[in-house]
């Protein structure tokens, strides 16, 4: 099942992936090899501008997990490096909508 993604192509739903994974899930290593062909398709397909960034992203975030050996100590610290990014990422929106605001009062004196 795919469906089209923000760039115009289409990406592996999470049922496909899971699909493809859950057979491997007593074969860490084969596990391992899987899940980095499925990310190579997906940003295989990214436009050429975005795929680099996604590939460093990628790579800093195995970097990271790499550091737990436990499951859900490695978990623990995915869903912290997500939660970073998304409170760093409305400090950035917050800081654009008071930049904007501060433009529009501006224009109108």
């Amino acid at each position: 099942m795919l469906f089209k993604n923000i760039f115009g192509g289409s990406l592996m739903t999470e049922l496909d992936i899971y699909d493809r994974l859950v057979s491997l899930r007593d074969d860490p290593d084969a596990f391992e090899m899987e899940k980095q062909k499925i990310l190579n398709e997906e940003i295989s397909k990214f436009p050429e501008k975005y795929k680099q960034k996604a590939l460093k992203l990628q790579w800093s975030l195995e970097g990271e997990l790499r550091k737990f050996k436990n499951p859900t100590a490695r978990y623990n610290r995915m869903v912290e490096l997500f939660w970073e990014q998304f409170y760093e990422f409305n400090l950035a929106i917050g800081n654009f909508q008071k930049i904007l605001s501060s433009m529009i009062k501006s224009d109108d004196n």
